[in-house]
């Protein structure tokens, strides 16, 4: 299977969104729950944090912090991203039952189901198909050096699909470019 290295960086905005997106649902649909479960939610978040959800705590809050530098590694097609990125949902799956039981509105459930599809299709195309690797001997190749680009009337921006940029807010706005230029 061949993705092209736009459609992967889509997808990586997909799963942000969905993640972003299913938290900002999470707590805005909290009032779809039947009223026993919102007292429930209500009384949980006054009792005082305990030793073993304060570890969970620390660990979460570190492997949600490697979820979201390894995105760095994803949209740069970094091979230290991927695995960061597997590593970190594994410390987060792991951290589950620690958490105690969590309710959500069907909404909120329905994005977290996306959310776990999404993130196995990103782990699925960034250690099966070719695309980290072709990325990572482009990078390492000693051929002629590539010619800068010039902007043409149809690619104002010089938008070039080959090139692998250097940081986070390149590829963001090479991604966003291309998405919203007209052909």
């Amino acid at each position: 299977m061949k993705i092209s290295p736009l459609a992967f960086r889509g997808l990586l905005m997909v799963v942000l969104i969905l993640e972003f997106g299913g938290f900002i649902t999470y707590r805005l649909t909290e009032y779809l729950l039947p009223r026993n479960l919102q007292i429930y939610l209500r009384e949980d978040a006054q009792n005082t944090i305990t030793e073993m959800e304060r570890w969970f705590l620390i660990i979460a809050t570190l492997a949600f912090i490697g979820w979201c530098v390894s995105f760095i590694g994803l949209f740069t097609f970094k091979r230290w991203g991927r695995t960061l990125f597997l590593a970190s949902n594994c410390i987060g799956i792991a951290c589950t039952p620690i958490a105690g039981p969590a309710v959500y509105s069907g909404i909120a459930e329905m994005l977290n189901n996306l959310l776990d599809i999404s993130i196995g299709v990103v782990m699925a195309i960034s250690y099966f198909t070719p695309l980290f690797d072709e990325r990572q001997a482009a990078q390492g190749a000693d051929d002629k050096p590539s010619e800068p680009i010039k902007p043409s009337r149809d690619d104002p921006w010089g938008l070039d699909p080959g090139i692998t940029p250097q940081s986070l807010g390149g590829a963001l706005f090479q991604t966003i470019g291309r998405i919203f230029r007209a052909k």
